[in-house]
């Protein structure tokens, strides 16, 4: 409930301005629509993390400015600001933090290259990531998360697949691996790619999903199309989710490109579906690596 956040976040900061808070309300200004709040709480967030030595904080609020530029059609000002964070993020990666995870900062890592387009380098470091993740049962799922969801919207099928026998490898649960697997098979369409069949095994597996994984799951088989889907979806964040499935699988340019828009500003924010309803969406413009930049 963005209405009720916003007043919230917006005490919490005046009380106690803190960068993470600050980016969190940022993000909430841009999901309601004032981009301009949301750049000027995002150099906030980005002056406070600097004073703090908070590498990483830093950069994801230099990432987030990114996007605002981005997508208010300041590309000169977008690429330098996502030089910002991406040299802020190697800084951090070298540096030893021991207040931040390794995988983490390796994730965002791959999160920038995905911007400038590097899809070897991001799986470069997804694969890092997954190394820096196998102790924590958290991290992993993080990290393969968002392994499957760099794919889908990059078109990697390579990492795709990785992700998912990754699940395997590691013992996640079938169940929990129904959107990995899902978002393997969406990428291997999308590319026209061959399915290997390791997806549906994943998804078969899953004999315990109950509820909206159930739904999912029998939609991932060809056993629902995307507008049973969406029947079928009770609660906002399945209406979401349901809505950006929708929006993949239709054959119309037009409507696909409005489905994706309106996920893409939902207030579900944290939902993995509505970032990559907004990275399809986004501007396609190409931003080349700094001069210099020596990538692992």
């Amino acid at each position: 409930n963005l209405d009720r956040a916003l007043p919230l976040l917006e005490t919490a900061v005046e009380r106690a301005p803190a960068p993470d808070t600050l980016l969190r309300l940022a993000a909430v200004q841009r999901q309601k629509g004032d981009a301009k709040s949301a750049v000027s709480t995002a150099t906030r967030a980005v002056t406070l993390a600097g004073r703090a030595g908070n590498l990483l904080l830093e950069a994801q609020a230099e990432e987030l400015l990114f996007e605002l530029e981005r997508d208010a059609g300041q590309p000169v000002e977008a690429g330098a600001t996502l030089g910002r964070a991406l040299e802020k993020t190697l800084t951090a990666r070298t540096a030893g933090l021991s207040t931040v995870s390794e995988a983490a900062i390796e994730r965002h890592l791959a999160r920038l290259l995905e911007h400038y387009g590097d899809v070897r380098g991001a799986r470069r470091a997804f694969t890092r990531a997954l190394a820096a993740s196998r102790k924590s049962p958290i991290e992993i799922e993080l990290t393969l998360t968002d392994m499957a969801r760099s794919a889908l919207t990059s078109g990697d099928v390579t990492l795709a697949r990785l992700a998912t026998q990754s699940t395997v490898e590691v013992g996640m649960l079938p169940e929990d691996s129904v959107y990995i697997a899902l978002w393997q098979k969406l990428t291997e369409e999308r590319t026209k790619t061959t399915p290997d069949g390791s997806a549906n095994q994943v998804i078969t597996s899953a004999n315990k999903a109950s509820g909206w994984i159930a739904v999912l799951k029998q939609f991932s088989l060809g056993q629902l199309d995307a507008k049973k889907l969406a029947a079928a979806a009770r609660t906002p964040v399945e209406r979401t989710e349901a809505r950006f499935y929708e929006a993949l699988a239709s054959r119309d340019a037009a409507e696909s490109k409005k489905a994706l828009s309106e996920v893409a500003s939902s207030p579900a924010l944290d939902l993995v579906e509505v970032r990559m309803a907004r990275d399809l969406s986004a501007p396609r413009t190409r931003y080349p690596l700094p001069e210099g930049v020596a990538l692992p």
